[in-house]
């Protein structure tokens, strides 16, 4: 019944079971306990041995697990599952273990192991091929491509009275270089800043790509200006004053960057994962649409029709959740 209640305040404060990594790697070391059966810690008389407390590192999503990879944080982490360990017996020895809150997270966790176990052994990460994943990759080529682009500056009006006679003036002055034409172009755009966000900005509003390159839109905010961007013949051009929402722009561009497709052999490892992921979400709806086709249920939906709306909980206490969250070893300070 711990293990039970274990699980429920897991699930309690992370949202979801533990589950058991699919094709990992151990890169939790082995402290200097002798095997894996020679326990870390004894709490309460109850032994926690190193392949548990490994189990339990591996059973964290990837980003957190990522935070014990040294010794200390692993120390850390064993000192929050001591904490963890003491609330549960406690919980216990209260009677929650006996809680429907309890016995419907075991349900559930017992659903999830059971789907997991049922589909570990027919899908692995290793089965997906080489023909899979250069389909794939070809399916979504242009997920891996970059269109030509310009990094580009530009200044805004509330009038475009006001843009024309900024521009005009830019227009006029007697530049010695392309560099310094670029400077006070950019020292216009600050002190002409619109709004504060955009101010010591020098106009940077980032990367266009070429309306006319068929990959994807990398900025769709500032799109509409692209065409005048790329007609641009060089660096340091301005664009014609241009309407844009409820202002006035004009713009040019600092440099420009080629059209380029990734290589297949530098996305090859997250596309398998993707696969992975595809075929695991597969095998889970085969599973769950056999067990359902095979069971016998009966609703009642004149009885359903009589079911009320439940109330909105309340939002359960910040400092209970830091606490339990400590707890298991979770931060949840970064929880909104």
């Amino acid at each position: 019944m711990k293990r039970m209640l274990a699980i429920a305040l897991g699930v309690f404060v992370t949202g979801c079971p533990p589950q058991k990594p699919e094709d990992t790697t151990r890169d939790v070391a082995r402290a200097n306990a002798k095997d894996d059966s020679e326990p870390v810690a004894s709490i309460g008389g109850e032994p926690l041995t190193l392949t548990e407390f490994e189990r339990r590192i591996e059973d964290l999503p990837a980003e957190a697990r990522s935070r014990f990879a040294s010794v200390e944080a692993r120390k850390g982490f064993l000192e929050a599952q001591v904490q963890f360990e003491l609330l549960a017996d406690r919980a216990e020895r209260e009677g929650l273990g006996e809680a429907d809150i309890v016995r419907d997270e075991m349900k559930q966790s017992l659903a999830d192991e059971l789907i997991s176990e049922a589909i570990r052994s027919e899908v692995r990460a290793s089965d997906i091929t080489t023909e899979q994943i250069r389909a794939y990759y070809d399916a979504h080529i242009k997920d891996y491509t970059k269109p030509r682009r310009r990094d580009v500056v530009a200044i805004f009006s509330d009038a475009e009275r006001d843009a024309d006679m900024l521009r005009s003036t830019l227009e006029s002055i007697d530049y010695a270089n392309e560099k310094q034409r670029i400077y006070t172009f950019r020292t216009f755009a600050d002190r002409n800043a619109i709004s504060v966000e955009s101010r010591n900005q020098g106009g940077a509003i980032g990367e266009l790509h070429d309306p006319d390159d068929d990959a994807r839109d990398a900025n769709q905010l500032y799109a509409a200006l692209a065409p005048a961007v790329f007609a641009l013949e060089k660096p340091g051009e301005l664009t014609p004053v241009l309407p844009w929402k409820n202002t006035y722009v004009f713009a040019t561009y600092l440099t420009e960057s080629p059209h380029s497709v990734t290589e297949l052999s530098m996305v090859e490892d997250d596309i398998r994962q993707t696969l992975f992921e595809q075929a695991r979400q597969a095998a889970r709806k085969r599973f769950v649409d056999d067990t359902l086709a095979k069971a016998k249920v009966e609703v009642r939906q004149d009885v359903v029709d009589r079911i009320t709306k439940p109330d909105v909980p309340a939002t359960p206490d910040r400092k209970i959740l830091d606490a339990l969250g400590a707890a298991l070893g979770y931060d949840t300070q970064d929880t909104p």
